[in-house]
């Protein structure tokens, strides 16, 4: 799992150059964020409207080595799931019982960490995410990530 979860913070780590998860939001949503309920409504509406174009482009770009062409929604959803998964894989990497996932291709490990367990985890991520915009930080990470 460790090497799944460097493969994300890479990635992660040039996203970041887009600006912070918070910024993004701020791209779509322009009221005062002191209300949770609100920004959890307004990220689940984006997720539902974006879900199946960024589906689909995770795996083509992933797995060609190309650009996501994205959307600001999409470009959003994007660091979400990878803020979920490396929340995840970082649970699961400290994990006293083994947990494995073994692929030779880093793309491939980091599609299956954008898609699987951001399914396998629910609703949490958006109340976490929510909860961090209200405290104004700029993400629902500490970063940069603990070791």
């Amino acid at each position: 799992m460790k090497d799944i979860l460097d493969n994300c913070v890479d990635v992660m780590s040039e996203h970041l150059k887009r600006g912070s998860t918070l910024e993004l939001f701020r791209s779509l949503y322009k009221w005062p964020l002191d209300d949770a309920e609100n920004i959890i409504i307004n990220i689940s509406r984006i997720d539902q409207h974006t879900k199946a174009a960024l589906l689909m482009k995770i795996d083509r770009a992933l797995m060609d080595s190309a650009k996501i062409p994205e959307t600001a929604g999409e470009a959003l959803m994007f660091r979400l799931r990878l803020e979920n998964a490396i929340r995840m894989l970082t649970i699961l990497s400290k994990a006293k019982v083994p947990c494995e996932l073994k692929t030779t291709i880093p793309e491939e490990a980091v599609c299956w960490a954008l898609t699987t367990l951001w399914t396998g985890s629910g609703i949490q991520w958006v109340y976490r995410t929510a909860s961090a915009f209200c405290e104004g930080k700029q993400s629902a990470l500490p970063w940069p990530l603990p070791a």
